[in-house]
């Protein structure tokens, strides 16, 4: 048997996690298409050229599903069920540049069974381009085999 996920007993505020991606063009096209979102902002460059941004910038919500990431898969993860995420969008990300993005837990409800972590994520400048407060459900199971 395998246990997938982490109790709220092994989750404390304060524990953190990194990870750094690029986000391709690739990516934000295969966005466009699985959320119907064909802004031109992210997906037509002439129109992009005319905007403040100067060129396409990948969609706020892609950059911002990377709390699923650390909730999902990494830490406080595996097996965190989102109930709440509040999002703040704060600078355009482009394709092809560096985001970091780092998870902080900033409370634990032991008694509920709730926690609460910010993922935070930056550009190859320091600057702060988004931020999202996720509210979750820490769950651990034994199952018969690892799904990966």
């Amino acid at each position: 048997m395998v246990v997938i996920g982490r109790s709220i007993d092994e989750i404390e505020v304060g524990q953190r996690a990194t990870y750094t991606r690029v986000f391709t063009e690739d990516e934000v096209k295969a966005f466009a298409s699985l959320s119907w979102d064909h802004n031109p902002h992210h997906t037509h460059a002439e129109f992009a050229r005319k905007t403040k941004f100067k060129r396409p910038i990948v969609h706020g919500l892609l950059v911002a599903a990377a709390f699923t990431h650390f909730g999902g898969d990494f830490f406080p993860g595996p097996a965190i069920l989102a109930t709440r995420a509040e999002m703040d969008f704060k600078r355009p990300v482009f394709a092809g540049e560096t985001v970091t993005f780092t998870a902080e837990v900033t409370e634990v409800d032991r008694k509920k069974g709730r926690i609460v972590y910010v993922t935070t994520a930056r550009n190859e400048q320091g600057e702060e381009v988004c931020r999202v407060v996720c509210y979750g459900i820490p769950t651990a199971h034994e199952v018969g085999d690892n799904p990966k």
